[in-house]
């Protein structure tokens, strides 16, 4: 049992890792507003460089969780090419629901993620 659980952590800390270059290399800008009933929506261009415009809904999500929903459907787009949104979309929900599990057990992560999405409120990049 340990030894699923070690791979497990290792499969997360990778997964992590690359959504976390994926950030970097994605011109990403955000933006807090008001939706209904969504709490995020995006629109991307999927390029050599992927444009994104984001909007959240913090009053309805979290701010954190609900960029890295967004950024997921834009990794998956590029990482394996458009999916319908019925299959996509319990893709994102399942894998984010287990990486913000992952990432909450550790406060440099999140703070990793919180400086990014931050950064990208403000209209930069890291």
């Amino acid at each position: 049992m340990k030894c699923h659980r070690n791979q497990a952590i290792h499969d997360w800390r990778l997964f992590n890792r690359r959504l976390q270059k994926f950030t970097r290399r994605v011109d990403i800008k955000a933006r807090i507003a008001k939706l209904h009933p969504s709490v995020a929506q995006s629109t991307f261009t999927v390029e050599r460089c992927p444009k994104v415009r984001m909007v959240i809904d913090t009053d309805l999500g979290g701010m954190i969780p609900c960029y890295i929903h967004e950024l997921l459907h834009i990794f998956f787009d590029d990482n394996i090419g458009h999916l319908s949104y019925t299959i996509q979309e319990p893709m994102v929900q399942a894998i984010e629901t287990h990486l913000y599990a992952f990432l909450q057990r550790d406060k440099r992560r999140m703070d990793w993620w919180r400086n990014e999405v931050r950064s990208h409120l403000r209209g930069g990049g890291s």
